[in-house]
């Protein structure tokens, strides 16, 4: 995730989360048989209307478009301030994580009380700290060198 996508570290972490939740559903997708249970049996399966290959797709768009959207809300960050970044942010989290589009701000406020979910919470903190656990040498390695 971090080769694909940098550190999300200088996001929201509600966007962030979105993010690793999309590259969870597609490890589980592609990587592992058993896993793939799962996911079959998910809401977003579900709203991909039964068909695997939608869903698949949809991922798969969803992640090839990430790592331009991410650049593009650093750019705004750096050129028209934090308030657009923060707005930009929550587009973002209302398109992939809510599935709001197109919506007043009202509308997207209901949505995001009323709406169902199917997120990992805290799956990137989670993901985040795991690897750097993986990283540290072991006990036994650090005293044997």
């Amino acid at each position: 995730m971090q080769q694909r996508f940098g550190a999300l570290d200088d996001f929201p972490p509600e966007l962030a989360n979105t993010i690793a939740n999309y590259c969870y559903r597609w490890a589980l997708l592609t990587c592992n048989a058993e896993l793939r249970v799962h996911v079959v049996n998910s809401a977003n399966y579900a709203e991909a209307q039964g068909s695997p290959a939608a869903y698949r797709e949809s991922l798969q768009q969803a992640l090839q478009y990430f790592p331009d959207a991410l650049a593009q809300l650093r750019t705004v960050r750096q050129e028209r301030g934090h308030g657009d970044f923060t707005s930009f942010c929550t587009l973002f989290v209302d398109k992939y994580k809510y599935n709001i589009v197109n919506a007043s701000a009202l509308r997207r406020r209901i949505a995001r009380v009323f709406g169902r979910i199917d997120e990992i919470p805290d799956l990137y903190r989670t993901l985040k700290s795991v690897a750097v656990a993986g990283e540290e040498a072991p006990a036994s390695a650090v005293v044997a060198a």
